[in-house]
Parts: C-alpha cells; sequence; structure tokens
C-alpha cells in the first residue's frame, strides 16, 4: 500500500510542521486505504497518528478516542507492544 504510506508520511510531515489539520486529514485518508486492503495494522498505525495529532492540537477528547481505537486495531502478533505503548499514551490523557 504505497499510496497509503505516502500519505502517512506526508501527514507526519504536516504535524511536524505545525498543520495539524492536515496531518488529520492525510491521516484519515491512509487508514481508510489500510481497512479497505485489510491491513489492521495500517490502520491501527494511522489512528495512533490520528491520535497524537488530536492530543497535539489540545483536543484531548478526540484523542482519548483515537487512542482506545487504535488499541483495539492492534492485530494480535503486535499486541504485545502496541497495547502498551496505547495503554501508556491513553493513561498520560487520561490522568
Amino acid at each position: 500500500m504505497v499510496v497509503a504510506e505516502a500519505l502517512h508520511q506526508a501527514g507526519y510531515a504536516s504535524g511536524r510542521l505545525g498543520d495539524r489539520e492536515t496531518a488529520i486529514v492525510a491521516f484519515e485518508k491512509a487508514r481508510q486505504l489500510w481497512a479497505v486492503a485489510g491491513d489492521r495494522r495500517g490502520a491501527a498505525a494511522a489512528l495512533h497518528s490520528i491520535a497524537v495529532a488530536q492530543y497535539e492540537k489540545g483536543d484531548f477528547q478526540r484523542a482519548g478516542r483515537s487512542f482506545e481505537d487504535a488499541l483495539v486495531g492492534v492485530p494480535p502478533d503486535r499486541s504485545s507492544v502496541g497495547h502498551c505503548v496505547l495503554f501508556a499514551q491513553l493513561r498520560h490523557i487520561i490522568a
């Protein structure tokens, strides 16, 4: 999924440049492509990136929901690492 990966990287670049709205749009497009392709890891990564951008915007409620959605989407083969990272980030928002 070269297009999804390119969109994800474009979102990352936009976020680092401070344009979080453009980043979220790019991450969402990447998420949709990965979801349609059945790539749960890619879709969860995109949701995680959306959550980080929302958090950086100060939209903690939406970020929390996106982190939770990403947590549900982490494939079983990545669950131990993925769940630990997402739980830590979610706990930071709740605290």
